[in-house]
């Protein structure tokens, strides 16, 4: 095959791949499909579907030494044809031409400018960016189809490069694009356009993991700050996108994914950064370390109050109890719920951010005043508590003597009593019924035991977030009733819009028991719009055979009709691709 290609033109500047190899297919009078097949990687033969990889990994496609041999020309100079060696720089996995950080990205359809065919008859790799819709050097727009025909033109059905494969014009000879709107928008596609030429014409070898990449935007978002405060991220960044990044620089995501080109380019581009810049930016390691370090839960970083306590402004004895929020009497709303193991104090966030007790232990504990004074009217006078709520602070300080500074009758505790209070807890029984045993002698000894640190910690343990009987009688009902709803509506079955829908959030759903109802629905769903398609598919076959009822019908012109591949009809029902195929034999033996 190789002593066949007697012409080789050579690579013009900034030319794709895909028009390199059509220009040689061309002077040699064989078709692309069939040049490439010669060389293909595999006994998978190419086809039409599979030319529009050449421009973004043409490993994927054909064989690259054989190319390299059959033109003549090194892989290097070839791969400088391709989108290779920049998206290599970002991507995390080897498979380019499935890789989703790009998904969108990367145009099937020929955008051109006819000044510049009608000088260099090539299409110029820079063309397939979608976004770049501007020729910087004719300072006109890019045309996005044919302006004869007016037709879009796919890049799988060019057969000759600056010719429209449907009404066979010359691209060059068109009437070029409107002028720009605005210097604004000059302005922001030569920014684009610098970019994407830097990209695509680096040198450089370097991968930026995922996990950087997203720790170099928090680090410029941040104004280049040495630690990170989320409320000095620039505007740019809302909260759903800050909580993204963060979780994709902490690497705490399930899966490792690659943040996606547009976005990183018009982060870049509102921040005023060149790709070149951004690829050298080194991230201080004290930024990256207060980024992560505001990865730890709350609850560890914030610590116990109680001075007497051995976790005092040392975080780690907190943990979260089973309430999450509540709202108080007086209309405010306590948020994250805390318990101390090494004290037993409890805690809530306001709010406003601050952190609250909610028992009355310290409170009762800075009132020095108390020291010397046993007297009970003087006590409530001064802590302006009820005498209930002063036995309760003296029975929990009766076990806790050694560590305080004032007087307190302290209470000999039996580990047997002490034993049979906390088997009784586990075992169900409620603290009401456990101060009604015969053994107290004083209501104040029972307070002992109740506020003991062990008995304490049991009560914790055994605590379970309160079951709103009625909302789970009612919600899987209302999660039918809102996928019956979707489903006639035929409107998209997702979570997110159940959820929203019934105003609950994704656990809540889970905890009904209808995740598995979900599924079910989806699956229905999509069943529902494949049958429907495969109806309308067959009437669109039927309504084009009435059209073209004595002329030659080509496959190519039907499926272009029909708005969808054949590969694509294939894998929805085989049994599709074989009936029109059959129509379009027969329809062409009647017309013949």
């Amino acid at each position: 095959m190789l002593k066949l290609l007697l012409n080789r033109p050579t690579p013009h500047q900034g030319e794709s791949m895909f028009s390199f190899l059509l220009r040689i297919a061309q002077a040699n009078e064989i078709s692309l499909v069939s040049l490439l097949n010669f060389h293909r990687r595999n006994a998978s033969y190419i086809q039409r579907a599979d030319l529009k990889l050449l421009d973004i990994n043409p490993a994927s496609v054909t064989d690259m030494w054989k190319i390299c041999e059959m033109t003549g020309r090194s892989e290097d100079r070839l791969l400088q044809l391709t989108m290779v060696r920049g998206l290599s720089i970002l991507a995390h996995n080897d498979n380019l031409a499935r890789t989703r950080f790009m998904s969108g990205a990367v145009r099937d359809t020929v955008h051109y400018c006819p000044l510049c065919i009608r000088q260099d008859p090539v299409f110029q790799l820079i063309w397939r960016f979608e976004g770049l819709n501007v020729c910087i050097k004719h300072a006109k727009c890019l045309r996005t189809a044919c302006a004869c025909c007016g037709e879009a033109i796919k890049y799988c059905d060019v057969e000759t490069v600056g010719l429209c494969p449907y009404c066979k014009s010359p691209m060059g000879d068109g009437i070029p694009g409107d002028n720009p709107e605005n210097k604004t928008e000059i302005a922001q596609q030569t920014w684009l356009y610098r970019v994407w030429d830097e990209l695509m014409s680096t040198e450089t070898e370097v991968n930026i993991e995922p996990q950087k990449v997203a720790m170099k935007l928090l680090y410029i978002s941040s104004g280049f700050s040495h630690t990170f405060d989320r409320n000095g991220v620039s505007g740019t960044l809302n909260r759903s996108t800050l909580q993204a990044l963060l979780q994709q620089a902490r690497g705490s995501l399930h899966q490792l994914r690659t943040l996606h080109i547009t976005f990183l380019l018009n982060f870049l581009y509102a921040h005023e950064s060149s790709f070149s810049t951004f690829v050298e930016l080194e991230v201080p390691d004290e930024f990256v370390r207060s980024v992560i370090s505001e990865a730890r839960p709350l609850v560890e970083r914030l610590s116990c109050r109680a001075p007497w306590c051995a976790g005092y402004e040392n975080p780690g004895t907190l943990v979260k109890t089973g309430t999450t929020v509540k709202k108080m009497s007086s209309g405010a709303r306590l948020l994250y719920y805390t318990f101390c193991t090494t004290c037993g104090c409890e805690y809530a966030i306001t709010e406003e951010g601050a952190m609250q007790e909610r028992t009355y232990f310290i409170s009762f504990f800075e009132h020095r005043s108390l020291e010397h004074s046993t007297d009970g009217m003087n006590k409530r006078h001064v802590t302006g508590y009820t005498t209930d709520k002063i036995n309760r602070c003296n029975a929990y300080f009766s076990t806790r003597t050694q560590h305080l500074t004032f007087s307190c009758q302290g209470v000999t505790i039996v580990p047997l009593v002490l034993d049979k209070v906390i088997s009784a807890i586990k075992a169900g029984a409620r603290l009401k019924a456990i101060a009604k045993w015969s053994m107290w002698r004083t209501q104040n000894e029972f307070l002992a035991y109740r506020f003991h640190i062990s008995t304490m910690r049991t009560l914790h343990d055994v605590c379970r977030p309160r079951i709103h009987t009625h909302a789970v009688k009612t919600g899987p009902q209302e999660v039918q009733a809102v996928l019956n709803a979707l489903l006639e509506k035929n409107l998209d079955i997702t979570l997110g819009t159940i959820c929203r829908i019934i105003g609950v959030c994704p656990e809540t759903i889970r905890a009904w028991g209808c995740n598995a109802d979900v599924a079910q629905a989806k699956e229905q769903q999509r069943r529902q719009r494949t049958e429907n398609r495969i109806e309308e598919i067959y009437r669109l076959v039927e309504v084009y055979f009435q059209q073209h009822d004595m002329r030659i019908v080509k496959a190519s012109e039907l499926y272009r009709y029909l708005g969808q591949s054949r590969t694509l009809i294939w894998r929805m029902d085989p049994q599709i691709t074989a009936n029109i195929d059959f129509q379009i034999r027969s329809h062409n033996r009647l017309v013949m």
